[in-house]
């Protein structure tokens, strides 16, 4: 009976312990472009650059699209990947949805939401969608309406 209850014991914690191994292993990239100038880049600024410390799995890549063509262009194949129709900056990209615009009192609760639904669900990563190398996730790519 006590051998039946620690082989429980060991298989619970097993279970529990890669669980939490696998969620805590799980990092995600943040896909920001700005323009330097942009008046709303300028004003999600600090609220980006906040992200990385209050979400240490979060990890942001910044591309600036004003004075740099080839970031321009990443910008377009990024938008045209995740079926933006309205291009623009700010413009941040993260598991196969795209923010476009800044709002101070709805994109920055929008942008957390997105980025705990995509932490706990393992949402795509918006690179591979753009470069069409992303592994398929079945039914957990994030739906506009879920956030």
């Amino acid at each position: 009976m006590k051998l039946k209850f620690l082989f429980a014991s060991l298989f619970l914690f097993a279970l529990f312990a890669s669980a939490a191994f696998a969620a805590a292993g799980y990092n995600l990239t943040l896909y920001y472009f700005w323009g330097d100038g942009c008046p709303h880049c300028a004003e999600a600024e600090p609220f980006i650059s906040g992200l990385e410390q209050k979400y240490p799995f979060l990890t942001i890549e910044k591309f600036e699209v004003w004075h740099f063509p080839e970031n321009a262009r990443l910008l377009e194949n990024f938008s045209n990947a995740h079926g933006v129709e309205k291009k623009g900056t700010p413009g941040m990209f993260l598991g196969g949805q795209a923010l476009i615009g800044w709002d101070s009192t709805e994109s920055g609760a929008r942008l957390e939401t997105l980025i705990n639904f995509c932490h706990e669900n393992f949402c795509p990563n918006s690179w591979e969608i753009t470069t069409g190398t992303a592994a398929s996730h079945g039914n957990l790519a994030v739906r506009p309406e879920e956030l």
